[in-house]
């Protein structure tokens, strides 16, 4: 598989408002996210990057648009659009620079915390610091399982906990079949990964 020169040269775009920990810190297509410290989240959260992301995004939708683009990123049988990276880089923004609907502090700082104290006697699954970045992982159609979806609801319900609705959204990545696989093997092109 090879890409459009204008899909590559757009996909190399260097976002050089967003500090380099945002990369580093990326998880992989199965979204383990881990745990920052506050010099961490120092670095990467900062509303230009996101802004900057932002606007990246539809310029790869636009220079990303032929059938030789939309295989841009594969992960074992998953094809992954050419938006891939930057959604992924969006949604690890929004998941870490989540901050506590009560505190106002960002949750991973927030969980740090309560390991050393906490007062209150709400179960920690039923605090917005988890709630928030679980509802934000399912409403992107990148993180979204239907596992997840049904253990999520789950919490909200027993949490009696509210504003975390979301809509499900449409598929993200394509399974391949058996056949696409046998083809791809026979093409002579590189595949990049994520």
């Amino acid at each position: 598989m090879t890409l459009s020169d204008s899909c590559l040269r757009t996909l190399n775009t260097n976002v050089t408002e967003c500090s380099p920990g945002l990369f580093y810190h990326s998880p992989n297509p199965d979204l383990i996210f881990e745990t920052l410290v506050n010099e961490e989240l120092a670095e990467i959260c900062h509303e230009i990057c996101y802004k900057s992301l932002l606007e990246l995004r539809p310029k790869i939708e636009s220079a990303c648009n032929t059938e030789m683009d939309a295989v841009a990123f594969l992960y074992e049988d998953k094809i992954f659009p050419p938006t891939y990276m930057v959604d992924l880089l969006l949604l690890l923004f929004n998941v870490y620079c989540y901050r506590d609907r009560v505190t106002g502090k960002l949750c991973d700082l927030q969980f740090a915390e309560w390991r050393i104290h906490r007062e209150s006697d709400k179960p920690l699954e039923c605090e917005d610091c988890m709630l928030g970045p679980l509802k934000i992982q399912l409403q992107a159609g990148i993180s979204y399982n239907n596992e997840d979806a049904s253990e999520f609801q789950e919490m909200t319900s027993s949490c009696d906990a509210t504003g975390y609705e979301y809509s499900k959204p449409a598929p993200y990545a394509t399974t391949l079949s058996s056949e696409s696989w046998a083809t791809m093997a026979k093409s002579p092109s590189t595949t990049p990964t994520p």
